[in-house]
């Protein structure tokens, strides 16, 4: 039989776990004009809850351009992306060269189809001058799908993935000339996901920010561990194989409930219960698997770790240990020799470069390693630097 848990693609829609409320709200932002702000760290599965989303809307409604902001290296070339995607709302590429000159005529777009890979390449006729910032012909061509679901009278829902790479392209300026043109929008609904958490909470928190209080914030956590659990039991029951509370337990703390990482650990564990005809799966297995899916990642832990200064190892040893609050404490920087400069540095370093990530928990600010595989191989290895 076919293994049930999956991690090399998008999780299929009816395979999501507990997201219901999550794809409902994608939904009601897509089809109603919303603002909608899908704010969750790596590995949770933000991809697959906008899959469903837009596979769940009535085809004669799916207006939906999808787009991950990180797949592009320029904003002229996130607007070709963009009028490529409206180009597939007509039923023909010949339509479709025609539909999009219509529809984006001060851009000047031409259109050819590619029919091997089924995709449409778009040239601008019109590019922003050397000394203009470039974000106008984002603008331009959002307030022409606009008018253009005006006219006929339906709503088109635009995605933006990874939206906080939109400041990497477009520059600081770009914020104040989007909202300019989204917050007027009355038939187009937008979604911005993204993964760096601590940012897009700044950019809809902060007063002092152009998309404060633009639109809804939608948190995606971590999937309830019941949910999950009872998905992980039935998954192994094709084997013969049980899975008691204590293993689960096991898998959820190790995996630190990042979904993800909770399907690549069972994945790993069902494939060695059907190699070797496992019939329970121990807490003691479930660590076995864990710890050699470490050693399988050892040579990327290992460089990631070299990479870093001395202070930045010292505080990824200190958080992968369960120090994750209270960092900048007097008793924290005495315990690890550091200062409160060096703390602050060293975090802010690890966080650009997603080893870290900041989570609010009550009223505390707390720590964690964003790869839980990660963390096993620090404590590793600071054990066999002790022993």
């Amino acid at each position: 039989m076919d293994n049930p848990f999956s991690i090399e693609y998008a999780v299929a829609p009816h395979q999501l776990i507990d997201r219901e409320e999550e794809v409902r709200q994608v939904k009601q932002a897509l089809t109603q004009a919303g603002k909608l702000f899908m704010i969750g760290p790596r590995r949770f599965g933000k991809t697959s809850i906008l899959i469903a989303a837009e596979e769940a809307l009535p085809k004669r409604r799916a207006r939906v351009i999808h787009l991950n902001v990180q797949s592009f290296t320029s904003i002229e070339q996130l607007v070709r992306g963009l009028i490529a995607a409206t180009a597939k709302f007509a039923p023909n590429a010949q339509q479709a060269a025609r539909m999009v000159k219509d529809i984006f005529t001060s851009l000047q777009p031409g259109v050819t189809y590619n029919p091997e890979k089924s995709t449409f390449q778009v040239t601008l006729g019109v590019k922003s001058r050397p000394e203009e910032q470039p974000a106008p012909l984002l603008v331009e061509a959002l307030n022409q799908i606009e008018e253009y679901a005006q006219a006929a009278k339906y709503t088109i829902g635009v995605i933006l993935d990874e939206f906080q790479e939109i400041l990497k392209l477009g520059g600081p300026e770009i914020e104040n000339q989007l909202r300019s043109a989204v917050q007027l929008h009355r038939h187009v609904g937008y979604v911005f996901a993204g993964s760096e958490t601590s940012l897009l909470q700044d950019m809809i928190n902060n007063p002092a920010r152009p998309f404060y209080r633009l639109g809804l914030p939608l948190f995606i956590k971590s999937i309830p561990r019941p949910d999950f659990a009872s998905a992980i039991v039935q998954g192994f029951a094709g084997l013969g194989c049980v899975v008691p509370d204590a293993a689960l337990t096991t898998l959820f703390e190790l995996t630190e409930d990042v979904p993800y990482y909770v399907q690549l650990l069972a994945k790993t564990a069902w494939d060695r219960a059907e190699q070797q005809s496992w019939r329970e799966l121990t807490p003691s297995l479930v660590a076995e698997v864990f710890q050699s899916l470490v050693q399988l990642f050892d040579p990327i832990y290992a460089n990631q770790w070299v990479g870093q200064t001395t202070n930045q190892r010292k505080v990824l040893s200190a958080i992968a240990q369960g120090h994750t609050q209270k960092l900048t404490s007097q008793q924290f920087l005495r315990a690890f020799d550091l200062s409160s400069g060096t703390i602050h540095k060293a975090l802010q370093s690890l966080e650009s470069v997603h080893l870290l990530r900041r989570e609010v928990a009550g009223t505390e600010i707390q720590y964690r390693l964003e790869d839980p595989l990660f963390k096993g191989w620090v404590l590793r290895f600071v054990q066999d630097q002790r022993d």
